[in-house]
């Protein structure tokens, strides 16, 4: 019965190693989709300047205006609006940014809703590698599992 118990456990872990493993893969794939479609449809740009560094939640603002608002650490961009562009105020977790530091948003000249602001985009090339990375890792590691749950056990005799 140990020996059953054993290679279940084993053929579990073989079985989770590889749920990761597509899920790291997935991630990787939308991370890397994210990247390409904002690189090559926001070929528009516009100017920007950081008028203020706040700390807590913001109540009361677009979806559109708080697209890289994760945090509780935040800046506010004001934007030199143009006929396409027509968002005033952008709101971004803290980044190296300082009061009164231009920015440049590239946005999507057709849907002025996509934009990503300067050299974060690279966030989602981060992202995509780090998921690539570990998918690579999980694979490794389903794969010597897979070897050492079902590698033929030598039977050992008893010597006297």
């Amino acid at each position: 019965m140990s020996k059953n118990t054993n290679k279940k456990a084993k053929l579990c872990c073989v079985i989770l190693t590889l749920i990761m493993f597509v899920v790291f893969l997935i991630a990787g794939i939308w991370q890397g989709n994210i990247y390409s479609n904002l690189k090559h449809n926001c070929t528009s740009e516009i100017w920007g300047t950081v008028v203020h560094k706040g700390y807590g939640r913001i109540l009361g603002i677009s979806d559109a205006e708080s697209r890289y608002l994760t945090d509780k650490r935040w800046i506010q961009i004001e934007v030199d609006a143009d006929e396409a562009f027509e968002i005033k105020n952008i709101y971004a977790n803290l980044g190296s940014e300082k009061v009164d530091d231009e920015v440049t948003v590239y946005y999507n000249p057709q849907n002025p809703d996509e934009y990503y602001i300067g050299g974060r985009i690279d966030y989602y090339r981060k992202a995509e590698i780090f998921a690539y990375s570990a998918s690579g890792l999980m694979a490794l590691l389903s794969v010597f599992l897979i070897i050492i749950t079902f590698k033929p056990q030598k039977s050992r005799k008893k010597t006297c």
